[in-house]
């Protein structure tokens, strides 16, 4: 099963943003691994491997359905690590939204911008 979110694209809402923005920066569905058994199976030994050695998964034994589903998630989970450690970096919260540090680092921090902020205390000037 997908984690919510992957290949979403659709507007939603979090409260003070018009949109979810970790959900906008997710790779399409289709990017993430094999989307139908056919797929799959063209390329079993590769992406069994890939269980085996990379997820800790036996697909001995399993259905393909079942492996692409293993593979799948591992993929989602390695993909949330990177985005979190990627915001984090770049200052921002795990929302994607700057902190309020990384816009007065960028010379940014006027009330406008300030007041865009989803937590009150850093839209105080």
């Amino acid at each position: 099963m997908a984690l919510p979110g992957f290949g979403a694209r659709s507007a939603g809402s979090s409260g003070w943003w018009p949109f979810r923005v970790p959900a906008h920066d997710l790779p399409p569905y289709r990017a993430v691994g094999p989307v139908t058994v056919e797929e799959y199976e063209s390329r079993a030994e590769r992406y069994d491997k890939q269980l085996a050695t990379q997820v800790g998964f036996d697909p001995a034994g399993r259905t393909t359905k079942e492996k692409m589903a293993a593979l799948r998630a591992h993929r989602e989970a390695q993909y949330l690590a990177l985005q979190k450690v990627v915001y984090r970096r770049r200052g921002w919260t795990e929302d994607g939204i700057p902190t309020r540090a990384r816009l007065e680092e960028l010379g940014i921090a006027i009330p406008e911008v300030l007041a865009l902020l989803p937590d009150p205390a850093d839209a105080q000037p």
